[in-house]
């Protein structure tokens, strides 16, 4: 499983990606699929004004290893992109930093990535907003935290989106 997740690793700093987001600035990235059952179909896309946004003061200060934490955020997608309101997907990944670059794709591996429990209840309102949090809890470590967020247009196309944050 370890390699697995370093294999994903690996094959995503392959791809052209803003170093901000492997350092943790927090902007989000975007990949759209050709195939929404099929991680592998991803490619970067241009947000278009899409984002997640950590709420302030969520996940400041050093975390305590086993410490349950409220991971609070916001999403916007904008109406021009044509989102259903359904969002299928909201959760945190915490990425150990051994893992390197943390993805929507990476899967979970004991002591190496966590996953929060997935939302799947979140509805954008009219204005293509919404809120949500996700509890996670970390044994000790320096990681990198995303939050995950996929949706679907109109037309049925899978997207993913996540702004990295570094603990």
């Amino acid at each position: 499983m370890e390699i697995t997740v370093l294999l994903f690793a690996f094959i995503a700093c392959l791809f052209s990606s803003p170093r901000a987001y492997d350092i943790g600035q927090d902007i989000t990235l975007c990949w759209q699929h050709t195939n929404a059952t099929d991680p592998g179909s991803s490619k970067r896309e241009d947000c278009n004004g899409a984002g997640i946004f950590f709420d302030s003061g969520s996940l400041s200060g050093a975390l305590r290893p086993g410490a349950e934490y409220n991971v609070r955020y916001s999403i916007r997608i904008p109406k021009a992109l044509r989102a259903r309101r359904e969002l299928p997907h909201c959760s945190v990944h915490s990425c150990s930093r051994q893992v390197g670059f943390c993805t929507p794709f990476v899967e979970p591996s004991p002591g190496l990535v966590f996953h929060s429990t997935t939302l799947d209840n979140i509805v954008l309102d009219t204005s293509g907003d919404a809120r949500a949090s996700s509890k996670i809890s970390l044994d000790a470590g320096q990681y990198t935290i995303i939050v995950h967020v996929a949706w679907f247009d109109v037309d049925g196309i899978k997207h993913d989106m996540a702004p990295a944050k570094k603990c």
